[in-house]
């Protein structure tokens, strides 16, 4: 596993192997020391004036040795540097948009009115309906980033993106009846834990049964997602059957081991 330094002569950035004590310097030549190497390249990042050098080198890094060279650099960067939003998107793009690192970003710079050359890469790339639970963080962004002649067209991407990810999720038919797997699935878990504990069974049959139940019960689960939708809030009676629910599962796990020692 290879990690970035830099070169105390001449500031290449060279590619150090773990358990190295000295390495040669691609630039240079010269043979350095690995903790010298290290330390350098914390220097460097460390003047603001050497900040879109290293970028650059960042994106050349990225481009010949994939992400996993150039993202310790840009991670050092952001930690010197946590306002500049460049540092930060080239994170988020290195990263593949992932959505926890795309939701951070969104976090910290939908409200800056900063107009950004990258604003429409972002929003093009990161505006997918998996990121839908970010919709009112991408509203403030597309506010604050774009000029008006372009936001209606990302306004428009986001009504098609939410009508596809809500669907007809908060329909009566569709509350109804997840307010009633729910209830029922609630009741089958705590049924299936008087059973674990007052039958003389072995671990295997009471490992099978509740595999099988909540096997079942994560389908319907799904297929009640796949045709009424997803909901971009959740209401407190909802959260609540939800997690008297959730809690349900966590008692069937315990039930399993803990019938099985009884009847042991």
């Amino acid at each position: 596993m290879f990690k970035p330094a830099a070169c105390p002569k001449c500031n290449s950035i060279i590619l150090v192997q773990a358990g190295e004590a000295f390495v040669r310097c691609p630039g240079c030549t010269k043979n350095i020391s690995v903790e010298d190497a290290w330390k350098n390249l914390d220097d460097f990042c460390s003047v603001p004036a050497n900040t879109a050098a290293m970028i650059e080198k960042c994106i050349i890094l990225e481009k010949k040795y994939g992400p996993d060279i150039s993202m310790p650099i840009l991670g050092l960067l952001h930690e010197k540097y946590p306002d500049n939003e460049e540092i930060m998107y080239l994170i988020v793009k290195t990263s593949g948009f992932d959505s926890i690192i795309v939701k951070d970003y969104l976090i910290k710079f939908k409200d800056d009115k900063k107009k950004v050359s990258f604003a429409e890469d972002f929003l093009t790339k990161a505006l997918t309906v998996r990121n839908m639970e970010y919709i009112s963080m991408f509203e403030d962004y597309i506010e604050s980033k774009l000029r008006p002649a372009r936001k209606e067209r990302f306004k428009e991407l986001m009504r098609e993106l939410k009508a596809s990810y809500v669907k007809t999720s908060t329909g009566a038919n569709a509350l109804m009846l997840l307010y009633a797997f729910y209830a029922i699935g609630a009741a089958i878990n705590i049924a299936m834990v008087i059973f674990f504990l007052f039958s003389d069974l072995q671990l295997f049959i009471y490992v099978l049964v509740a595999a099988g139940t909540l096997g079942i019960e994560i389908s319907l689960l799904y297929f009640h997602n796949r045709k009424f939708g997803n909901r971009l809030t959740t209401s407190d009676r909802e959260r609540l059957f939800m997690v008297i629910y959730m809690a349900t599962i966590v008692l069937v796990i315990g039930g399993v081991f803990v019938g099985g020692v009884v009847s042991f």
